[in-house]
């Protein structure tokens, strides 16, 4: 294979992963508490050196160019997102480092998931049995312990910066809050939620981040910046285009290639 040609096919796909990545970012600007994705590219080796393959025929002039380029994992930008406030009870903003825990009654408790996920989207709403959710899957809220905690959808309740929950002179429980040691690492799972990853580290050896709070009567937007994210697109617009330019030329140049050596005078 023409050696440009694999170099440019490789920075096509990578700065098309990008586009993927940043548009789907821009598309969250207006999502309560969304956290954009990073994706970040990482320059590849040649294929002897990235597949370790010392036996292979080394080529040390091409091997000096590399490979091309190749998009990393996708990380998680844990940036706070502006507090929109609305007064409203059942809606709640955290503030500062570290995730408020739900239970996901779509998965079935097993020995390595047990269903719970993390969320930062503080708008929240009373089932119908008083246990109070998430508004947009309807996830139980945990409280400390891993309980449930239920309200009265008849009277006012109280939610204090450290978690507690009072309704009258009853505390109903306290959102459960956690810290995790790599949270860029965690996965998205969907309706605002994270799980966990072998990157990011367990819960149990976590603690709650002393700095963390909750505001009631608001919640957190989107952290994705939309001119930033506008910028981004149009750049991996520009890198794809680019490369499919230059396979578009190498393309040309093989045919003319092929079609004078090939001519039989």
């Amino acid at each position: 294979m023409n050696y440009g040609l694999y170099i440019s096919a490789s920075g096509a796909s990578s700065s098309m992963a990008l586009m993927d990545a940043r548009a789907n970012n821009l598309a969250n600007v207006n999502t309560a508490a969304f956290k954009p994705d990073v994706l970040m590219l990482r320059a590849r080796d040649a294929v002897r050196v990235e597949d370790n393959l010392p036996f292979a025929n080394s080529v040390k002039m091409l091997e000096r160019l590399g490979a091309g380029v190749m998009p990393m994992p996708t990380a998680v930008d844990l940036s706070q997102g502006p507090i929109q406030h609305t007064d409203n009870p059942l809606d709640i903003a955290l503030e500062g480092k570290g995730f408020m825990l739900v239970r996901d009654p779509r998965v079935a408790p097993g020995p390595t998931d047990d269903g719970t996920r993390l969320t930062r989207d503080g708008r929240l709403a009373i089932r119908s049995d008083g246990v109070l959710v998430t508004a947009a899957g309807r996830f139980p809220i945990l409280g400390e312990g891993g309980t449930e905690i239920t309200l009265s959808s008849t009277e006012p309740f109280q939610v204090f910066p450290d978690g507690r929950v009072i309704q009258g002179d009853f505390v109903a429980g306290r959102i459960a809050l956690t810290g995790i040691q790599d949270p860029s690492a965690l996965r998205k799972t969907g309706d605002g939620l994270y799980t966990l990853t072998a990157e990011s580290g367990g819960l149990a050896a976590q603690a709650t981040d002393p700095e963390a709070r909750i505001v009631q009567g608001a919640y957190e937007g989107s952290a994705v910046d939309p001119v930033r994210s506008i910028l981004a697109v149009t750049t991996a617009s520009s890198a794809a285009q680019g490369n499919l330019r230059m396979i578009s030329l190498f393309n040309d140049i093989m045919g003319q290639a092929v079609g004078t050596l090939g001519r039989i005078s």
